[in-house]
């Protein structure tokens, strides 16, 4: 819905209305309690979420409708997950992601606690320190985030940031003072959004518009686990040693975590280019247009290389290789010919004709840099030759070859590498 320009700015918009939700929702939870029972509390909420509902049925979204038919919910997923585990970016992402939703945890499973059973908070007392966490979230939001964004690079900012919660864990631990202990709170709030949205915007500058929401159900995924396993574990320790040791231990460990953000840096997203472009390649002729379900579809080609750049090849050829996995394809393998000299064959299965053609249309700047890196390393006399095939085991299985297939001899098909 934005630009990659506006995307920092539009996520610190999202976060600054669920910050001033923080800040309403438990002051005026904490205002209503002693007036009126719990259970017309929760009716309230219940009504609130009815109006979240109506709005949403209300919302005329345009969405720009696709030329390809709509892939299979199966199609879908297993093509998110093949996205992950050939994206090294996505993957950094959702590690540093997944690791600071775990130490951040802390705050909703622990502080809760300390601030009613040690600092003696009434319920008024602890929708104030809820509401200093949304303000803080707030003044990052508003105030912090814009300037710090201009002078210092987000890998660098967050741990700036895990460092300040760290040093926030270790004063609630020992801060008994009701207002002292609030305005600690109003700090883990100003960490918390720092480091929080960075990683957010991270994202979304390495997630390409095809598989964004895809990739943005398996962050979701990630961080609610890692919260709900931080919980789990911060409440396991709270029980053993007690809040205020569980609260020491969690800052030891985010301290500990700024280690892993120097090789695990997410600065690579500030230059990364994925922006859709249009795909031009190798010319071939099909007798037959395949049905979008038809598949496995089988593409090879055979590339002649220089054999002082052999090496070189080999490493570039396993960038080739993440391309084609994370855009659709199952199955990329690299052959070495044995009756030609420096030859190799390339072969990549896609899983139907649908996802064939999806191909073109998800490739991005930086993916087609890569592949044309990989067409320049041809010496051969002749151009490169893609060859494709239909694979036929459905047809051996049943009980013989489809019909009426209309034949499209002559028509050539223009598909990249």
């Amino acid at each position: 819905m934005v630009s990659k320009e506006e995307l920092a700015s539009a996520t610190v918009l999202g976060s600054l209305q669920l910050n001033v939700g923080t800040i309403i929702g438990p002051s005026v939870g904490g205002i209503l309690l002693p007036l009126i029972k719990t259970n017309w509390i929760c009716t309230l909420n219940a009504l609130c979420f009815l109006l979240v509902a109506g709005a949403l049925l209300l919302w005329k979204r345009k969405t720009a409708r696709s030329k390809l038919p709509l892939e299979s919910f199966l199609e879908s997923f297993f093509t998110a997950i093949r996205y992950v585990q050939n994206s090294q970016g996505v993957q950094v992402i959702l590690i540093r992601s997944a690791l600071f939703t775990l130490l951040i945890s802390l705050i909703p499973a622990i502080i809760p606690v300390i601030g009613l059973k040690e600092v003696k908070l009434n319920a008024i007392g602890c929708g104030l320190m809820f509401s200093a966490l949304g303000a803080g979230s707030a003044i990052a939001a508003l105030v912090l985030i814009g300037w710090i964004r201009a002078h210092i690079s987000p890998n660098l900012l967050i741990i700036a940031a895990n460092l300040l919660l760290g040093i926030v864990f270790v004063l609630m631990a020992f801060i008994r003072d009701q207002t002292l202990f609030i305005l600690t709170a109003l700090l883990g709030g100003i960490g918390w959004t720092l480091a929080a949205s960075e990683l957010w915007v991270a994202a979304q500058r390495a997630i390409p518009d095809w598989a964004r929401a895809r990739i943005n159900a398996v962050f979701f995924i990630m961080t609610q686990g890692a919260m709900v396993l931080g919980g789990i574990l911060w409440g396991v320790s709270a029980v053993t040693f007690g809040p205020a040791h569980t609260l020491i231990g969690g800052s030891i460990l985010l301290f500990l975590s700024v280690i892993i953000a120097i090789p695990l840096s997410i600065n690579f997203t500030q230059a990364i280019d994925l922006t859709p472009v249009p795909v031009t390649g190798f010319s071939h002729k099909l007798l037959y247009l395949p049905e979008a379900d038809d598949g496995p579809i089988v593409i090879h080609y055979d590339i002649e290389v220089d054999r002082t750049r052999g090496r070189e090849f080999l490493e570039t050829m396993k960038h080739v290789r993440m391309v084609y996995l994370r855009n659709g394809a199952f199955s990329w393998q690299l052959h070495e010919d044995l009756g030609r000299y420096n030859t190799y064959r390339i072969e990549i299965m896609v899983p139907s004709w649908n996802l064939y053609l999806a191909q073109s249309e998800r490739l991005t700047k930086a993916e087609k840099t890569i592949l044309e890196r990989a067409r320049n390393f041809h010496v051969g006399n002749a151009p490169l030759q893609e060859q494709m095939f239909l694979s036929v085991d459905r047809e051996l299985l049943s009980r013989g070859f489809q019909k009426g297939r209309a034949p499209m001899v002559g028509k050539p098909s223009r598909r990249s590498l």
